[in-house]
């Protein structure tokens, strides 16, 4: 059974990727395939990346339905 990307290497992803190494280059480094690389950043955009680690700002508005017409 293939064992799955940890959140450790989804990191590393990012880090290489951003140092501009290949998907091949960074699945060498981890043992993996390059093509497990590339689904991480396409599923995940390279890992968990710190804009995605913060509250989503549009979630703390107020819910805003449409105007009551009576």
């Amino acid at each position: 059974m293939a064992r799955r990307v940890c959140s450790e290497e989804r990191v590393w992803i990012e880090v290489l990727s951003s140092e501009g190494l290949s998907d091949a280059e960074i699945a060498a480094r981890l043992g993996r395939d390059r093509a497990t690389v590339w689904r991480e950043k396409r599923r995940c955009g390279g890992g968990d990346s710190p804009a995605r680690l913060l509250p989503d700002p549009a979630a703390s508005l107020p819910a805003v339905g449409r105007p009551s017409i009576r």
